[in-house]
């Protein structure tokens, strides 16, 4: 009985399979064409577009550096417009938006940055100044431990020969009968 209901849904499966419009199957084909013709536009157009904005991105942190270095500068009457400029760029690239009393400061007074990072690179030289006289007197050490060291080998090979040389001798003078003068009484 359940044979029978498989073998009637094959049929119908069949009969609707050969009923199908040739239409659907060429759609089929097209639409597997298209999306894998699709797919590579897409993501060669998502991939420029993602350049474009890290380009756009890099182009904006050049612009805000160069505005912080006009601003490091001391302000004189000839520099009063580029110093605007500066000051227009940073309040376009920030999220932020600049108070008045801040733009007139920025563009009255030297900005500071500087200074700071210069007085922090100083530090820094001369923590490393620091360590490096440190490790040098490490060194240095070492290199006098290393040289008492060999300097007590070659004292105690040459103790070392002596007692050999001096054993020898006295086997000699043993075999041979002869007294060392030191030794004759």
């Amino acid at each position: 009985m359940r044979s029978g209901r498989f073998s009637h849904s094959r049929e119908t499966l069949s009969a609707h399979q050969e009923t199908m419009p040739i239409a659907w199957e060429k759609a089929k084909v097209l639409s597997a064409v298209a999306s894998t013709l699709a797919i590579p536009v897409v993501i060669a157009f998502l991939a420029n577009a993602f350049s474009r904005q890290d380009k756009q991105d890099e182009l904006s942190v050049r612009y805000v550096e160069l505005a912080t270095n006009i601003l490091q500068s001391e302000p004189r009457d000839q520099t009063e417009g580029i110093r605007e400029w500066a000051v227009d760029v940073l309040e376009y690239y920030s999220k932020v938006h600049l108070p008045p009393a801040v733009r007139q400061d920025l563009q009255m007074q030297r900005l500071k940055i500087l200074a700071a990072n210069q007085q922090q690179a100083q530090m820094q030289q001369q923590y490393y100044q620091q360590q490096m006289a440190v490790q040098q007197q490490m060194y240095q050490q070492q290199v006098q431990k290393q040289a008492l060291k060999q300097q007590e080998q070659t004292e105690r090979d040459e103790l070392e020969q002596h007692v050999i040389q001096s054993q020898a001798s006295s086997n000699h003078a043993k075999a041979t009968g002869d007294i060392p003068p030191a030794n004759k009484k």
